[in-house]
C-alpha cells in the first residue's frame, strides 16, 4: 500500500496543481493524508473536491506536530512525504518504488528537484538541484552515511520515501528540536539504509511565503557573509550535533554505543567551539582546526568565517 501525506495551511495558491500530479501518477498512490493546521482561506474546500483523507485540527499544532499526526494516521507500507506547493513529476512514485524495491537494505530514499517560481516557471533553466553537496555524477544512486547529517539536513521532506519500519521508529523516537525530515533521515542513515537518488522527481515552488527557499535561492555572496556574521548562525551547527547525538543515543542506543568514544569526543568539542564562539576567541577557533571534529559539524567556508566574525565582533 502506497501512501501520500502532507500537512496544508493557507495553501489554495498552490494545493490543487499539487493535489492533481499526485493523482496523475504513472503508478497509483493508494491514499493521500493531509491534515490541515486550521487554515482560513479556503484550502478546505479545495481540498473537499479530491479523494483525499482530510483531518481538520482543532487548534493549531505547528508543522512538526502536524506531520507527526499525518504519520500517524496513514496506512502505507510505503510513504511519500509532501508539501503543499509543489508538483511531482509523472513518474516520482513509480521511479522511487522501483529503486527502493531493488535495494534490500534501503529504508528511505531522497530525491533531486528542479526549481520553479510562485507562477510554475523553472528557475535556471530547469537545471537539476540538490541539496547534498557530494554529488559529482547525475542520476546516481548513494548511500548516505550519517556523519553527513551530524549539524545538518541535506534532504527536505518533499524529496522523501520511506517505508514503515523507520517511519515507526522515527515516530517513537519523535523530538521537536530537529525537523520530522531530519529526524528519518539521520535515524535511516544511523541503520545505513538512507540513500539519495540524483533524480530530479518534484518541482520545488519557491514564493513569497517560503522564506528557507528564497534565501536557498537568491541571496547573494554579500547578503550571505552579512547574515553568517550572526553569533546564533555561527553556533546553530554545534547545537544541532549536540541534539542530534543526543537523539540518536536514545532511537539507535546500539549504533550509538558502536561509537561512543568518538560521539562523546564530538559532543564536547561543540561545547567547546559554542564557548570559543560566545568568548571571540580567535586564538582558540584557529586551534580548534586541527580537531577531526571541526570538519564535520562545518565546511572550511564556514569554518573561515568563524574567525572572521569573532575578529569583526571583539
Amino acid at each position: 500500500m502506497i501512501s501520500v501525506v502532507m500537512t496544508t495551511y493557507n495553501g489554495q495558491k498552490f494545493i490543487r496543481e499539487q493535489i492533481e500530479s499526485i493523482l496523475d501518477q504513472s503508478t497509483h498512490v493508494d491514499e493521500i493524508v493531509i491534515c490541515d493546521d486550521c487554515s482560513t482561506d479556503s484550502t478546505l474546500e479545495i481540498l473537499k473536491e479530491y479523494p483525499v483523507r482530510l483531518y481538520v485540527n482543532k487548534k493549531n499544532l505547528g508543522f512538526k506536530q502536524n506531520f507527526k499526526q499525518v504519520m500517524e494516521l496513514c496506512q502505507g507500507d510505503y510513504i511519500f512525504l509532501c508539501d503543499q506547493d509543489d508538483i511531482w513529476e509523472k513518474d516520482k512514485v513509480e521511479k522511487m518504488l522501483e529503486v527502493m524495491n531493488s535495494h534490500s537494505d534501503m529504508h528511505v530514499c531522497a530525491s533531486a528537484f528542479t526549481v520553479i517560481d510562485e507562477n510554475g516557471i523553472f528557475s535556471g533553466s530547469g537545471k537539476k538541484r540538490s541539496l547534498y553537496p557530494k554529488v559529482k555524477k547525475d542520476d546516481v544512486l548513494l548511500k548516505i552515511p550519517f556523519d553527513s547529517l551530524i549539524s545538518i539536513n541535506y534532504f527536505q521532506g518533499a524529496s522523501i520515501l520511506m517505508d514503515r519500519w523507520i517511519m515507526e521508529r522515527a515516530l517513537d523516537c519523535f523530538d521537536e528540536r530537529i525537523e520530522h525530515d531530519w529526524l528519518i533521515c539521520m535515524l535511516a542513515a544511523s541503520y545505513e539504509s538512507l540513500y539519495f537518488y540524483n533524480v530530479a522527481l518534484f518541482r520545488y515552488r519557491l514564493h513569497q511565503n517560503n522564506q528557507i527557499g528564497i534565501s536557498y535561492e537568491r541571496e547573494g555572496q554579500i547578503d550571505h557573509i552579512v547574515k553568517s556574521n550572526n553569533e546564533l548562525i555561527r553556533i546553530t551547527p554545534a547545537y544541532n550535533a549536540i541534539n542530534v547525538l543526543d537523539i540518536l543515543r536514545k532511537a539507535n542506543p546500539e549504533y550509538f554505543e558502536s561509537r561512543i568514544e568518538w560521539f562523546n569526543g564530538l559532543i564536547d568539542f561543540c561545547n567547546q567551539h559554542i564557548k570559543m564562539l560566545n568568548s571571540r576567541n580567535i586564538l582558540g577557533l584557529i586551534k580548534q582546526n586541527i580537531s577531526p571534529y571541526y570538519a564535520v559539524i562545518k565546511t572550511k567556508k564556514a569554518r573561515l568565517m568563524d574567525i572572521v566574525f569573532a575578529l569583526m565582533n571583539k
